[in-house]
């Protein structure tokens, strides 16, 4: 799953706590019951539907959070030298890299 798909979903189960499952057509829109994303899906090209969880999205959520903080602290550790604390958030890390290279 892309990334772009995976930050629909997660807006859209943070503005739709009481949804357990999206369903999304191949031109990404989003359908809360399945037969309203089959009856769009008859009007494209691409016919398929995916179904999506709310787990599954908020651990692939997670994983690319993941993803992204080590690609910051690699980059952190080539602009200080030595490896970022652990505790550091990805925004942090950010503003300490902005910093450094701003020099």
């Amino acid at each position: 799953m892309d990334q772009v798909i995976i930050t629909l979903l997660a807006e859209l189960f943070a503005t739709h706590p009481e949804v357990d499952k999206f369903y999304l057509t191949s031109d990404n829109q989003a359908f809360i019951q399945d037969h309203h994303a089959e009856a769009h899906a008859q009007t494209l090209e691409d016919k398929k539907v995916k179904p999506h969880a709310r787990e599954a999205v908020q651990f692939k959520a997670v994983d690319a959070d993941d993803t992204e903080k080590e690609t910051l602290q690699a980059r952190y550790f080539e602009l200080y030298g030595k490896k970022a604390n652990h505790l550091l958030g990805i925004e942090k890390l950010k503003a300490a890299i902005a910093e450094k290279e701003a020099q």
